[in-house]
């Protein structure tokens, strides 16, 4: 009997090495697989291109405010419609190339904090096998911008694909639930956000945002977007220690947040201006 359990052991032993070794690989191989994307932004999936749509970003800086000069849409009209930095269009290609893009296993539901004027949520809708998504926004005509400019657009041409569709095909066609919410984060209660995911999201988005989160708020923050996000978070914010002006914490005090907030493992890849993030909640 004991050689039998010892035996037993020995087997759940192994078969945790090997389930260890994967998860270790599986989070090498994101970090790998977006260090390249970031390095390479032709390779993996292809940001759709659009003339009418294009924005500038806050660059960081914190001077934001919910309808002033500060908002993303006032920048855009600044500066003539001039399109967001190479950098910040590498960003969201790179994570949308490392959730498969087209290629996404199953219709994936997304969450994201910091829509801004919707560069992100136009590539998530031409280039993302959709169930739902949710973004949270406080620029009220940022908004509007984007359902003006993004989620209207991409209804009109998904009602033409329809359209064109046999009456039994047209019985099966279900367009992805786009909710945007003007507001923060914690505006919405965690109840409110899920229904209209349809559950956890598979994939959380907060790009260029967490270092605008008020400092008592910011675990609070993160352990928000922990309860949210059943899958994987994709955050990116300055690092204090090399953009002293832009970053709120340095890259050691954000990882220290997200581990407090409940993120199993967490990759991180400094680049150009910002630190990117992987967060696993599983």
């Amino acid at each position: 009997m004991k050689k039998k359990k010892c035996r037993k052991c020995t087997a759940s032993l192994s078969l945790l090495f090997v389930v260890f070794l994967f998860l270790v690989s599986s989070s090498n191989n994101s970090s790998v697989k977006l260090e390249r994307s970031l390095k390479e932004p032709e390779a993996g999936s292809t940001p759709t291109k659009f003339t009418d749509f294009s924005a500038t970003t806050h660059g960081g800086r914190g001077d934001e405010s919910v309808n002033g000069d500060g908002d993303e849409l006032s920048r855009l009209q600044k500066r003539g419609g001039k399109d967001y930095t190479q950098g910040h269009r590498r960003i969201y290609a790179s994570f949308i190339n490392l959730i498969g893009g087209t290629e996404t296993v199953a219709k994936a539901k997304i969450l994201e904090v910091g829509t801004g004027i919707g560069y992100g949520l136009n590539l998530l809708l031409n280039d993302v096998e959709l169930n739902s998504y949710v973004g949270i926004e406080p620029c009220t005509k940022c908004l509007e911008h984007v359902k003006s400019k993004v989620i209207e657009p991409w209804l009109r041409k998904q009602r033409e694909v329809k359209a064109g569709l046999s009456r039994k095909k047209q019985a099966l066609f279900k367009f992805p639930e786009v909710t945007v919410k003007n507001g923060f984060l914690g505006d919405f209660s965690t109840e409110e956000i899920l229904s209209q995911l349809g559950s956890r999201a598979d994939f959380s988005f907060c790009i260029e945002v967490a270092e605008h989160v008020d400092p008592d708020q910011r675990l609070n923050f993160l352990e928000a977007l922990k309860t949210l996000t059943k899958g994987t978070l994709f955050l990116s914010t300055p690092n204090k220690d090399t953009r002293p002006k832009d970053g709120a914490l340095s890259s050691k005090q954000w990882l220290e947040l997200l581990a407090d907030a409940g993120f199993v493992r967490v990759t991180a890849i400094e680049w150009q201006w910002t630190t990117v993030f992987i967060c696993q909640s599983y």
